[in-house]
């Protein structure tokens, strides 16, 4: 990545990275501060289905988890299971990201994306026992290529893609 990508509170929440590597450099101090990463394979996300199943791998989700988009939203903006004070996920070959779905299944997703990451960066201060400070919620979209610049247009693709459906994401050559 170009520039350094840091976790904060606040967006860009999705970026699109062409440098695999650099990710291990973000997620190193969010490891090292008890932060939670998980790795994801974009491959194994081409349809609804199969991004529900990777969500539900990588994050260890409950037996509960239904499936669907709104238990989707549900267990992220939970995470009781998995409590950290920042969350980095990557999703590495993600130009194959339901590839196998309407372009509007991208923008349902982003949107989903977008919501999570807002919502956890708020502070919940009503004097009960859930309280916690804002935390940090990053999604990492790596794309595949055989040198830089095929790295690079890939991620310009995959940026594109994203945007075209109105989702607002950062891109990271």
């Amino acid at each position: 990545m170009s520039e350094e990508l840091t976790l904060s509170r606040h967006g860009p929440w999705i970026v699109v990275a062409a440098d695999a590597a650099a990710v291990e450099t973000l997620a190193a101090p969010v490891r090292r501060g008890g932060g939670v990463v998980r790795r994801m394979d974009g491959a194994r996300m081409r349809t609804e289905g199969g991004l529900h199943a990777e969500f539900a791998r990588a994050l260890s989700f409950p037996a509960y988890f239904g499936h669907n988009w709104a238990a989707l939203e549900d267990c992220l903006i939970d995470l009781e299971w998995l409590p950290a004070p920042a969350y980095l996920l990557v999703v590495d070959d993600a130009a194959h990201l339901l590839e196998g779905e309407p372009p509007e299944r991208t923008g349902l997703f982003g949107d989903l994306l977008v919501r999570v990451a807002a919502a956890w960066g708020v502070p919940v201060e009503d004097g009960e026992w859930w309280d916690r400070a804002g935390v940090a919620f990053h999604v990492v979209l790596v794309v595949e290529g055989a040198g830089p610049a095929e790295r690079r247009a890939a991620a310009h693709l995959l940026h594109q893609r994203w945007a075209a459906v109105g989702v607002e994401v950062a891109l990271r050559p």
